[in-house]
């Protein structure tokens, strides 16, 4: 899935995955949220031996890659659901 957002800066690719962790300041921010989606997403797709991939450029967007193992043939590949 891409965005046309605000993006997000690398540093704080580092910390987006961690539980309850915003990249704004919540003493400033703009946008709802708990912090929890992206961890909740990743936490689901490791039980699925599925991995997540972002990348991002500040004042561009963002772009999230899913891959969960379709379990084909004798070894998993790994199947683009949402880019």
């Amino acid at each position: 899935m891409s965005d046309t957002g605000i993006g997000i800066s690398q540093e704080a690719l580092q910390i987006i995955f961690e539980p309850f962790r915003q990249v704004e300041n919540p003493l400033t921010r703009r946008y709802g949220g708990v912090g929890l989606g992206l961890y909740i997403t990743k936490t689901l797709l490791e039980i699925l031996s599925g991995t997540i991939n972002v990348e991002s450029e500040v004042g561009t967007g963002s772009t999230f890659r899913i891959w969960i193992p379709t379990g084909e043939g004798t070894s998993a590949r790994h199947k683009t659901l949402i880019s």
